[in-house]
């Protein structure tokens, strides 16, 4: 579950760290920005979530003007998503006789330790952690397993009692002091992770953390280091292949990336977060995982004989080419039905339309999110874009009140475009969504909920705009 939800509501201090990372952003080297961009991204900023484009302060201070961000200290929590299929599991920290510490913070904790390799916890699962002993199993963190292997690492609070570590990044965390029991939830004592199947009991768990703070920002060089996503790298790598040619072997692929991304020899050191890989330094595995994640046919690199390339037809990031203007289009006379009377209604629902297609493209712009148009070979979709590793593929219907008729008629056309548009993206899944003026005449809204296609309505656009992106985050 790579990535972070969006936010709207920041702390002070996370506004402070926000500037001053987008201030220095444009003149720092390659990979000061790439642990930046992790940073801004993890922390939910909106205008951070592609990696591939280079936020500015500016936009930030334009979104909190606007009110679209608000700075709030009181009111800014840690966003926290239950887990989505419900793989959640219990672990204990401290034992009995050497309980935590008073001021244990989950927010430190880069690994959770066993005292035998965990096997059942997958990439992405939820951990509550439960302090045992003088705590009585109250839940004082929360966690988000980054990898499903666990390694022996060197650094273990108690090698011969708990020598596996598991990398994990913390969601929530709340002093043990203040921190709430969860009845028939305790720390378990076998050593490795409980799963918790009790949806109730999930529900409570999630409610003992539901008032903890935003995490804080990395403390240490290696933490900022760990922030970083293979897709932070994958740039580097599409260079290293490109540069390399005919060379373009695998270890000379990585050395060449990791010298494109001019790492210094401190963050080449800091431990791989994602523990069970058999790599010990965390670039290096980042590296090699956008490798192998963007190699077939769903990325941009193919492999023939051991030697690397870039597909030839991809010519940039992203589904489709750089976004053509709507309101730049003249509509032709051969575009008007001979049968339609009135030729100028007709012109300004054309009209219309662009004119919604282009204020979707503007708020998008704002959001630092990248609108983009069909190439010839694509189906002629009117907007697409990406956003936290997903495509969303948008149709507009205008007409206000909105019709049954244009709802069908959008509804036909996104299943459509989703289905070919599946196997021509990067993208695991592709988001069908309909841009319709005003809410639709019954039974549409739920029609079209029903076959996966997402609603935006352009009387309330800012507000199904930011609902939309924070729904499938």
């Amino acid at each position: 579950m790579e990535g972070s939800a969006l936010r709207t509501t920041f702390s002070e201090a996370e506004a402070a760290e926000i500037r001053d990372l987008l201030d220095r952003l444009p003149g720092a080297r390659r990979a000061a920005q790439r642990m930046s961009m992790a940073r801004l991204r993890r922390m939910g900023l909106g205008i951070a979530a592609d990696p591939q484009t280079q936020p500015a302060l500016a936009q930030f201070e334009d979104l909190v003007s606007s009110g679209s961000l608000r700075i709030d200290q009181e009111a800014a929590r840690a966003e926290i998503q239950p887990h989505p299929s419900g793989n959640v599991f219990r672990v204990a920290v401290g034992v009995t006789g050497d309980p935590i510490a008073d001021d244990w913070d989950a927010f430190e904790q880069r690994y959770q330790w066993f005292g035998k390799r965990p096997k059942s916890v997958t990439s992405g699962a939820h951990l509550f952690a439960l302090a045992v002993d003088r705590w009585r199993s109250a839940v004082v963190g929360l966690y988000e397993a980054v990898s499903a292997g666990a390694d022996r690492l060197s650094n273990s609070p108690n090698p011969e009692r708990w020598p596996w570590a598991l990398g994990v990044r913390p969601l929530a965390a709340v002093p043990p002091p203040l921190a709430e029991q969860v009845d028939g939830q305790m720390g378990p004592q076998s050593g490795l992770p409980a799963h918790i199947s009790d949806k109730e009991a999930q529900e409570r768990l999630y409610a003992a953390v539901a008032a903890s703070p935003p995490a804080p920002g990395p403390r240490t060089p290696e933490q900022r280091v760990q922030e970083l996503e293979w897709r932070d790298v994958l740039p580097d790598v599409v260079e290293a292949i490109q540069s390399l040619a005919k060379k373009a072997r695998e270890d000379a692929v990585i050395l060449r990336a990791i010298e494109i991304g001019a790492w210094n020899a401190q963050e080449l050191e800091a431990r791989a977060w994602y523990t069970g890989s058999g790599v010990s330094s965390h670039i290096e595995h980042i590296v090699r995982r956008a490798l192998q994640l963007e190699t077939g046919t769903k990325g941009q690199v193919d492999r023939v004989h051991g030697v690397y390339s870039i597909k030839a037809d991809i010519s940039a990031p992203g589904v489709g080419v750089a976004y053509r203007p709507a309101g730049n289009n003249q509509a032709g006379d051969e575009e008007m039905p001979a049968h339609v009377v009135d030729l100028a209604e007709l012109d300004r629902a054309t009209k219309r339309h662009m004119n919604l297609q282009d204020r979707l493209a503007e708020a998008l712009r704002h959001r630092g999110i990248e609108p983009r148009s069909p190439g010839s070979w694509q189906p002629q979709f009117d907007l697409a874009f990406e956003n936290a590793g997903k495509c969303f593929v948008v149709e507009v219907k205008s007409g206000d009140p909105v019709s049954a008729q244009q709802v069908r008629l959008g509804t036909g056309q996104l299943l459509e475009y989703r289905h070919l548009l599946e196997d021509d993206t990067r993208t695991e899944t592709v988001q069908a969504v309909l841009l319709i003026e005003a809410e639709p005449p019954d039974p549409w809204a739920a029609v079209v909920e029903a076959v996966g296609i997402k609603l935006l309505r352009a009387d309330q656009l800012d507000k199904s705009l930011s609902g939309l992106l924070s729904s499938l985050n």
